[in-house]
């Protein structure tokens, strides 16, 4: 948090009557929660400070998890990483901010859906497509391919930033495979394009 989100922080502090150096649980996270979110929806906070805010709340609530075993607040936990993540799903094209503040703005009151529904309606994954190890820059050629780029394919990725490569798998036949420059990332992968509809 910055100074500012700071000084609001403290301020919410204040109307649940704790202060910065008092022991706070899991409902009194849960109080500051809904006064932050009720201000966020009347437009007193931005985008930024009621995520940093509910960022700071959510890694409290994980302390008091792990060290007093509180079990019982796994939507809190939940939805207060929803709002964690808003400033930066709001500065791209991202259908799960929808699904964010949509979840957001009904806590704890889940009446048609459950919290996880709500989430995993606006969660689009990108296919899972199946990775040819064997496929390498060197024998492509031999197995009527050719390697074009290194890509990071993310099944998580937002919205519209893999669009290009699932086309080009689904709709023109490239592969995934080995790529040229080795890296520990789980999704960094080659791309190759089959030799008669190479784009070289």
């Amino acid at each position: 948090m910055n100074t500012t989100q700071k000084l609001n922080y403290l301020e919410y502090l204040k109307k649940v009557n704790l202060s910065e150096n008092t022991n706070i649980n899991s409902k009194q996270i849960e109080q500051i929660f809904i006064l932050l979110r009720d201000d966020f929806k009347k437009s007193k906070l931005t985008f930024d400070d009621f995520s940093a805010i509910s960022n700071h709340l959510y890694k409290q609530l994980g302390v008091l998890t792990y060290e007093k075993h509180e079990h019982s607040f796994s939507n809190l936990n939940k939805i207060l990483e929803c709002a964690s993540d808003l400033n930066y799903l709001v500065r791209g094209p991202n259908k799960l901010l929808i699904g964010n503040l949509k979840a957001i703005f009904a806590y704890p009151h889940y009446k048609t859906q459950t919290l996880d529904e709500i989430i995993a309606e606006y969660t689009e994954e990108y296919p899972e497509f199946p990775i040819d190890n064997s496929l390498t820059p060197e024998n492509a050629p031999l197995k009527g391919y050719e390697w074009i780029s290194d890509v990071m394919y993310d099944l998580e990725a937002p919205e519209g930033t893999q669009d290009d490569i699932v086309d080009l798998i689904k709709i023109q036949g490239y592969k995934l495979g080995t790529p040229v420059t080795r890296m520990s990332a789980y999704n960094h992968q080659g791309l190759y394009a089959p030799l008669k509809s190479s784009l070289r």
